[in-house]
Formats: C-alpha cells, structure tokens, sequence
C-alpha cells in the first residue's frame, strides 16, 4: 500500500473536539455531515477551508469543492490519490481506458469525417446530374434553335425565290 493511503481510523467525538482550534470551528462540527467528521484529514481539510471562508458551511457542495481545490492546491491531493492511491493494475487500467477513449475519439472522427465525405461525394454527384440536365436543357435548346433558324432559312429563300419571281413578272418582256 502507498504510504500516502495509509488507513486511519475514524475519528471519536473528543478527537474530533481536539481539531477544532477554534470556538469558530468547535460551532461547526455538528454542521459538518458525519464522514467528514469521522476522517482526520477531511475534517482538519474541512476546517481549514471554513477558516478562510466561513459562509461555505451553508453550501456542502460548495464547500466540497472548495475543500478539493485546498487539498489540490497545498497537497497536491489529486494527484497522490490518482498515482500513488492505486494499484500498478489499477494504473495499467486506467491508461487501458484512457487509451481505449482516445482511440474511440478518433474512431468518431473519423467517421464523421467518412460521413462528411460521402455526403460531399453525394452532393458532388447531385451536382454532376444536375449540370448533366442542364446541359442536356442547352443542346435541347440548341437544337431548337438551330431548327427554327432552318426555318427562318427555308422561309427567307422562299421569300427570296418569291421576290425573284415577282421581280421578274414586273419587268417587260423583252
């Protein structure tokens, strides 16, 4: 067992009393729920966060929080409880997890990235046969447009031969 998760039994009442070094401080320990009391080193932690500020004993969360911040902050506590408070397995395990969740993480990115390629590659496609229909309109169009002006060819030689053949019927015969 690490040194830094020795075992340390609960705490009795007049133990509890010998902590608080303050009146301050006796007042609080009934207001302060029964583990924190219980442990020596949540309740002098406990205490100590009161001391700078006491408004935390109406917020338990609060308190809670404030109390980790302190330990993290002069203990480094966050850090001896995840390195030193576990096992070389429990360490093994932990970076399994945390191996097998940046793993996971990239694997879904990946896949939104296949995803956002296929649906660019099906947007490509819907472009391509929607510029396939437009251009498909433009011969259509073309062709028509090369028929109407056959038309207007065939109408403006008819036209022609006619002014022709009525220039030809005004002029004498001679």
């Amino acid at each position: 067992i690490a040194r830094s998760c020795l075992y340390l039994p609960p705490l009795d009442d007049a133990q509890q009393r010998s902590l608080a070094r303050t009146d301050d401080a006796a007042r609080w320990l009934p207001r302060l729920p029964d583990p924190w009391r219980r442990n020596p080193f949540l309740l002098e932690l406990t205490l100590s966060v009161l001391e700078e500020t006491p408004l935390l004993l109406d917020d338990p969360a609060a308190l809670a929080r404030a109390a980790i911040a302190y330990a993290d902050r002069h203990y480094r506590y966050t850090w001896f409880v995840g390195r030193e408070g576990v096992s070389p397995a429990q360490r093994e395990a932990e970076e399994a997890k945390r191996v097998a969740e940046d793993a996971m993480e990239r694997a879904q990115e990946a896949k939104a990235d296949a995803e956002a390629a296929e649906a660019d590659a099906r947007q490509a496609k819907l472009d391509a046969e929607q510029q396939a229909v437009e251009a498909q309109q433009a011969k259509l169009a073309a062709e028509q447009a090369a028929a109407e002006a056959q038309q207007l060819k065939v109408a403006a030689e008819a036209a022609a031969a006619a002014a022709n053949e009525a220039n030809a019927r005004q002029r004498p015969a001679s």
